[in-house]
């Protein structure tokens, strides 16, 4: 009972990635007084990607830019792009942004301020333009199953939970939502599940539960990229 005690009393961890969560909404909640709505957007989503770089696995790295394949297809601009490490190369261009060839990305992070239906619509267009792209893999294995998931994280929404939960039904594509203020839905092989902040007296529980399913994820979309991709032919 005591070291069952101990070991409660000490998940520093957990305590960490509560202070940061605090440390997130204190901050957007002060930054309203900036009378300049873009730039309170553009802060809020800054400190979510901040977050989310801070809390992957050290197999992965994460970007922002486009997403190509070797005939010559790109993805509309995205905010993060999580890819595995030790596959094709990153060609970088300039602010943050890099070209990333489609069989080393591994999942896409669309970040807002406050998530609205044209956001999503905005969504759905990327996750149909990604789901064009080829990777030279599928020249080889016509069968290969190849996916690359898309999460939403947001400071705050208005749009109903009801409305959200209908539209990952819809959007097979999409991994989860991650209402930092309120909650999250995460896609599991058993359907999508349902995270509430306060749900078992835990602060920020629904964060809580995002960050570990997301960690999760990335480990397996990574292990997944088990094959030699041919850098040559965005080359020759």
């Amino acid at each position: 009972m005591r070291i069952l005690f101990y070991i409660k009393k000490m998940n520093i961890i957990r305590k960490i990635l509560q202070a940061k969560i605090d440390n997130i909404i204190q901050l957007s909640e002060v930054v309203r007084s900036v009378p300049h709505d873009p730039t309170v957007g553009a802060l809020r989503e800054q400190y979510l990607s901040e977050f989310l770089r801070g809390i992957i696995p050290d197999t992965v790295s994460i970007t922002s830019g486009f997403i190509v394949d070797s005939f010559g297809r790109i993805s509309p601009q995205l905010d993060l792009i999580v890819t595995k490490k030790g596959l094709l190369p990153l060609v970088a261009m300039k602010d943050g942004l890099s070209v990333v060839p489609v069989e080393s990305a591994i999942l896409v992070a669309e970040i807002k301020s406050n998530l609205t239906t044209k956001n999503l619509e905005q969504v759905k267009h990327q996750n149909n333009e990604i789901s064009r792209l080829v990777p030279t893999l599928q020249e080889m294995d016509r069968h290969v199953h190849f996916i690359i998931p898309t999460i939403i994280m947001s400071y705050d929404t208005e749009i109903a939970t009801k409305t959200t939960r209908e539209w990952m039904d819809q959007n097979a594509n999409t991994q989860a939502f991650c209402i930092l203020k309120k909650y999250t839905y995460f896609r599991t092989d058993s359907g999508v599940r349902f995270f509430e902040n306060g749900q078992k007296e835990k602060q920020h529980y629904g964060t809580l539960a995002f960050i570990t399913m997301f960690h999760r994820a990335l480990n397996y979309l990574a292990a997944q990229r088990n094959f030699e991709p041919v850098f040559d032919k965005y080359l020759i």
